[in-house]
């Protein structure tokens, strides 16, 4: 699974940056239900995702943890994950949670990051597997997809000997997918036409860069949300930053981003023309607080976020312009240990406040 690094930490090998997803919560679909870490979500949604979360099937594989979820309706719901070297993928069917079988893939570890579901027989997983050998090291993307009966490998382009992972997967129907993430150190976009996966050109403003998730509305509507970074090799150079591109059915664009100097988007949801991104930053004096930033149709523009000593947000979903949740975490404390816990946001049009 791909590597987190703190906000202001060093760069991962190669000089990618982090990209993957973070949090207790990571990222749901509303309208949802919420009970403890589990979220239960009552209309179709793109994808979504629950951290901290062990079902009693995944429990009985040991170390196990589940990545993202995608409901089709109330009683189709797929989760995606890992367990020990292999994927884990489980199914709800509006009572249980049930292992689904997937296929084996020899040598290294495999993982899965992220799943779309356009109807109970129509899914798209992501993620990365993995093989060592002699001194080189491969990392490269893994597309599986479920056809109503059982889950396959979809080929996907070969990129070569890289470090290579994808970390979200959108589909705006069954013809219609999008999966990002990083192919070592810059961007990396797949597009799915309904025949082959190819890669689109993409590419984050400085030297190093990496998606960890989007949106996408329509074949020709998406939004990818991650980080960038100069990486000259001063260390305000390496910092990460804030990264959101668009895309219109034929490029990627970088629009341009308020906000602070220091910081990571790890998701980011739409209705409508309104879009709502979330993430993290780092303040003047070093702690790490939760970001969001609004486009409103024409641009972004940064929110503010209820201040809690330490937060951070990792997904979010929104049913209509005036009603968003997001998830993610936060510490009770600067000074000393403290445990994190699961925070929720909600968006009612016009500010964000933490749900009790």
């Amino acid at each position: 699974m791909t590597a987190s690094i703190p906000f202001g930490g060093a760069m991962l090998g190669s000089g990618m940056l982090s990209s993957g997803r973070r949090g207790t919560l990571s990222t749901l679909a509303v309208p949802c239900v919420l009970a403890t870490t589990l979220a239960l979500c009552t209309a179709p949604v793109t994808s979504g995702a629950v951290r901290g979360w062990d079902s009693s099937t995944a429990s009985a594989l040991g170390e196990a943890s589940l990545a993202a979820v995608s409901c089709a309706s109330t009683r189709s719901c797929t989760a995606v994950g890992s367990s020990g070297s292999g994927v884990l993928v489980e199914s709800w069917d509006g009572r249980t949670w049930s292992l689904a079988p997937t296929p084996a893939i020899s040598g290294g570890v495999a993982v899965l990051n992220g799943v779309s579901c356009t109807s109970p027989r129509s899914c798209v997983a992501v993620g990365d597997m993995s093989s060592s050998g002699g001194a080189a090291y491969d990392l490269r993307p893994l597309v599986e997809s479920w056809d109503g009966s059982h889950w396959s490998v979809a080929h996907s382009p070969g990129l070569g000997l890289a470090s290579a992972t994808l970390n979200g997967v959108s589909c705006a129907s069954t013809e219609s997918c999008m999966a990002v993430g990083n192919d070592r150190s810059t961007t990396l976009a797949e597009r799915w036409d309904g025949a082959v996966w190819s890669v689109v050109a993409s590419r984050a403003p400085g030297s190093y860069g990496g998606f960890s998730g989007l949106f996408c509305s329509s074949a020709s509507s998406c939004t990818a949300v991650g980080n960038f970074s100069y990486g000259t090799g001063s260390a305000s150079s390496i910092l990460p930053r804030a990264l959101v591109e668009s895309w219109d059915g034929r490029s990627w664009s970088v629009p341009p981003l308020p906000g602070p100097s220091v910081a990571h988007l790890y998701g980011v949801a739409c209705a409508l023309r309104a879009c709502q991104a979330v993430g993290g930053y780092t303040s003047a004096a070093g702690t790490t607080r939760s970001l969001a930033e609004f486009w409103d149709g024409s641009a972004w523009s940064m929110v503010p976020s209820p201040s809690l000593p330490t937060a951070e947000l990792d997904g979010v979903a929104c049913a209509t312009e005036e009603f968003c949740v997001a998830v993610g975490q936060y510490s009770k404390s600067l000074v000393g240990p403290s445990p994190s816990g699961a925070l929720i946001e909600t968006w009612d049009g016009t500010a964000w406040s933490v749900h009790a």
